[in-house]
């Protein structure tokens, strides 16, 4: 049997009825199969006036990306925000394996270890190529860390200054979020996120920051 391609698709939907099986009608007529959503903001939300659905859909094939595009605009009044790939794996066993290996390496004394394992489980739950944890007392602080560190709560901003090949994995203009931990001071750790196309919501800013209160950071 073939394997069907599997994507993260990011919409972004009118605040009406319908709305969202207007969208799965139009991901349907292209060939796609919906297998899971998820709920990243609700209309009249703090960060935006509209709902913002993650779906995962399979296609047989390479998918149709500017017939989606068109017929989401066209017949549900709706916007597609970001395509990403999607993880094979479900959804809920990859927030169950993170936790257990996050509240694992927190009690091992390995910070460099629970600091990797941090950074990729926000970069598999935010569909983000890039993250990483900047720990207190760096030579050259992220400008966005800091600001955050100063303000006391996530910041978002254009994604620059990424580390390492940070800029080619990206993969072009994206946004960054830095989020500090809960010690509310200016010298604590904050995990980093950044990804290419839209900013990140204040729900994924909560789920990362219940990462990052079970690596105790």
């Amino acid at each position: 049997m073939p394997t069907r391609v599997r994507l993260r698709l990011r919409i972004a939907l009118a605040d009406r009825p319908g709305a969202l099986a207007a969208a799965a009608a139009a991901i349907a007529g292209q060939g796609g199969n919906i297998e899971a959503v998820d709920v990243l903001r609700r209309p009249g939300a703090p960060d935006g006036d509209q709902a913002v659905d993650d779906l995962t859909v399979s296609f047989a094939g390479p998918a149709p990306v500017a017939e989606l595009r068109r017929d989401l605009a066209e017949g549900a009044a709706a916007t597609l925000l970001s395509i990403q790939a999607a993880s094979h794996r479900d959804p809920v066993v990859v927030v169950l394996d993170a936790a257990a290996r996050l509240t694992a390496l927190a009690a091992g004394g390995d910070p460099r270890a629970l600091d990797e394992a941090l950074a990729a489980a926000v970069a598999e739950l935010c569909a983000a190529p890039v993250a990483w944890v900047e720990r207190a007392g760096v030579a050259a602080p992220h400008p966005t860390a800091a600001l955050a560190r100063e303000q006391g709560g996530a910041v978002g901003a254009p994604a620059t200054g990424l580390p390492g090949d940070g800029a080619e994995r990206l993969g072009g203009d994206g946004w960054l979020v830095a989020v500090p931990d809960a010690s509310g001071g200016t010298t604590g750790s904050v995990v980093l996120a950044a990804r290419a196309g839209d900013p990140f919501t204040a729900v994924e800013v909560a789920r990362i920051e219940g990462l990052m209160a079970l690596a105790g950071v």
